[in-house]
């Protein structure tokens, strides 16, 4: 059996990540395989290429911006990992996050549809059953079609709508589903009950096989820390994106206001210049070092996610194996996160129940075991993960284990 991984990024990010963690798997079961992904600084391992170029790169996104389309452009990285695929001859290329500008999907499912190779999909976000948005939040055109998005605001759009009565978020939309239109060979994977629902309505994917393997985090950097000096006592935060509006950075400060004595760290960027200064929020620029994201998680004493929407965040898979209790809003995947006796997730926006429940799980976080953190960090595992990818492989392939 032969595999190729296809990614927006490698090593960097939580799907960068998840994609080096099937790599390694699929070499420890002795799985030939092969990565190809497009941004990024090129890496020297066997089997790992970058398929892109910067120019093409940049070429690309604006294009995107002026006529939307994210899928439709990067002609010379397309032909590149085309003939790779025809050199490798893979029996599955598992797609992962192919947006980012440096692919063209059409031109690629158009290739593998072709050549009747066997598709895996992981939807990190709701990208692909959307004209392009990464979470579409309260909106359901994408059930039957997007069109006049209110999120997607490309620079020809009214310029096309007013001339020409083109609709461009429309025009991508119908692109997306033309690509998967008669692909027999397709199996979509979502890490989140949550999102596998949303596929199941979606007029793209809803009658493709689709299954939940929930993501996994190398457990080795992620433990409890008995030796650890960071944020002792506070509410921990991390983002690298504070002020992104799905981030909630708004909800954050409000249960922040509400909780005068108690000390708040957000781990992962700077203090933003129009935020008030306030003596019990403290920002701390992105660190690189896992030993002292590692230490932040140990020695705090609640995990705080405020995000409108998340698919499965990485963030909490790593403060549950630190031993850290997660309280967030009940949206999306977040719930599916947190593990039992570890946390809750209370109604979106209520920031006074946001607020009731850290000062509980301040005083339960006492009460969770070493057995429970280290459940915790089996479940997590990235190991597990790519065990039951590989098991998805073999089913799919009917080769023998």
């Amino acid at each position: 059996m032969k595999i190729l991984q296809v990614n927006c990024v490698f090593r960097q990010g939580s799907t960068g990540r998840i994609v080096d963690s099937i790599r390694k798997g699929l070499n420890e079961h002795g799985i030939e395989n092969f990565v190809c992904y497009g941004r990024g600084e090129k890496v020297k391992i066997n089997s790992v290429v970058k398929v892109a170029n910067e120019v093409e790169n940049k070429i690309h996104g604006l294009l995107f911006r002026v006529f939307g389309s994210e899928y439709g452009y990067s002609y010379f990285s397309t032909r590149k990992l085309i003939r790779i695929i025809k050199k490798f001859q893979p029996d599955i290329v598992h797609l992962h996050c192919i947006n980012g500008n440096f692919l063209n999907t059409y031109k690629l499912l158009s290739y593998l549809k072709k050549q009747e190779i066997k598709i895996v999909l992981t939807l990190h976000a709701e990208n692909m059953h959307t004209a392009g948005c990464e979470h579409a939040l309260d909106c359901v055109k994408w059930q039957e079609e997007c069109h006049n998005c209110a999120q997607l605001n490309f620079f020809m759009n009214k310029i096309m709508k007013k001339l020409f009565r083109v609709d461009l978020v429309q025009v991508s939309f119908k692109k997306m589903k033309k690509a998967f239109d008669e692909c027999p060979n397709l199996t979509i994977v979502t890490p989140s009950n949550w999102l596998k629902e949303r596929v199941q309505k979606s007029t793209i994917f809803k009658n493709y096989p689709c299954q939940v393997i929930p993501n996994g985090i190398n457990t080795e950097n992620f433990y409890k820390d008995e030796n650890s000096n960071k944020g002792e006592g506070c509410v921990l935060h991390i983002t690298s994106n504070f002020e992104h509006g799905i981030k909630g950075a708004k909800y954050f400060l409000e249960v922040a206001e509400k909780m005068p004595n108690q000390k708040f760290v957000v781990v992962g960027v700077r203090k933003p210049q129009h935020i008030k200064d306030s003596d019990n929020i403290t920002f701390h620029e992105h660190t690189n070092s896992l030993a002292e994201l590692r230490q932040y998680y140990s020695n705090a004493d609640v995990f705080l996610m405020t995000s409108v929407c998340e698919n499965y965040p990485t963030v909490c898979l790593e403060a549950a194996c630190c031993g850290l209790p997660i309280v967030g809003f009940d949206v999306g995947g977040v719930k599916e996160t947190i593990p039992i006796n570890m946390g809750e997730a209370v109604e979106f926006s209520d920031t006074e129940k946001m607020k009731q429940a850290i000062e509980i799980w301040k005083e339960k976080k006492k009460s969770i075991s070493s057995d429970m953190i280290e459940q915790a960090r089996e479940m997590n595992s990235e190991l597990l993960m790519a065990k039951r990818y590989i098991d998805l492989y073999y089913k799919i392939t009917g080769k023998e284990l």
